[in-house]
């Protein structure tokens, strides 16, 4: 194990946010734990990751060394492409984390995109062995590189590209991050009784979920929307927009969205 440590170099994690703290303990099991180091602009931030998996830490204005033979960048989507243009140095691989910045070519050493498709928080460290991760490189060398480090890290790695990478963000904001919001909203519906809470959906939304997955999508629609059940629909509106103002917007845009679709597929059945 140790050879195989050695021969992969000493790494830097570029950032201490959400991702960083998942990234570190991965990047680890590749390299060891001394072939791992981290930074960030606030020294407080770095200081807490570094502490977090024992690893050496670096702030402020300080630039690494031609040691790091890898540089990932776990920062917020503004700050990508000016980390990834500090780290650019002869021989190293610089890799960025992000589903929606493309590509950025380097002058010097190799670069490209490692995209892990996963909701990640500083408190909970993921798995990485079981996250799909999306690999592009700036040529096929730098993809080359990419792909077998990520493989290292989970057993599904694919190659997509940054057209393709941004499409695949487009639909992970919205099963993760639209669904927060739905379920704030189906929260706030239970209050007002004070005998109804999330987790009496947890049922729902597994089944939800597994069936979503085992079949397009669109054949496991149920609901008023789409039955036409406009008598429903209705009292649902009067309801929504008496006491749930802020559920309107959605509420109204899926129904119209499954009313469509269901007409659609009725339509086709006579032609």
């Amino acid at each position: 194990m140790a050879g195989e440590h050695s021969r992969v170099g000493k790494m830097l994690v570029f950032g201490a946010g959400n991702v960083a703290y998942s990234m570190v303990p991965a990047l680890q099991a590749v390299s060891g734990d001394r072939g791992v180091e981290v930074y960030s602009r606030s020294e407080r931030s770095a200081a807490a990751l570094g502490a977090a998996y024992g690893v050496e830490w670096h702030s402020g204005s300080w630039m690494p060394g031609g040691a790091y033979t890898v540089c990932v960048v776990a920062v917020p989507d503004g700050a990508v492409r000016a980390s990834v243009e500090r780290l650019e140095g002869d021989g190293r691989l610089v890799i960025h984390m992000s589903g929606s910045v493309p590509v950025m070519p380097l002058a010097r050493g190799m670069s490209g995109v490692m995209y892990p498709l996963q909701s990640f928080a500083k408190g909970e460290r993921s798995d990485l062995r079981e996250v799909p991760l999306f690999v592009e490189g700036q040529d096929g060398a730098s993809h080359d590189a990419i792909f077998a480090l990520a493989s290292k890290i989970s057993c599904k790695v694919r190659t997509l590209s940054s057209a393709g990478r941004e499409r695949l963000h487009l639909g992970g904001v919205v099963v993760n991050n639209f669904v927060y919001r739905l379920l704030a909203l189906v929260q706030a519906l239970g209050k007002g009784t004070g005998a109804i809470e999330v987790t009496d959906y947890e049922a729902l939304l597994k089944t939800t979920m597994q069936r979503g997955l085992s079949a397009d999508g669109g054949s496991r629609q149920t609901g008023p929307a789409r039955r036409m059940d406009v008598e429903t629909i209705g009292r649902q509106l009067r309801l929504v927009q008496k006491e749930f103002p802020r559920l309107l917007g959605p509420y109204v845009a899926m129904t119209e969205s499954i009313l469509s679709a269901s007409k659609d597929e009725e339509l086709s059945k006579w032609r």
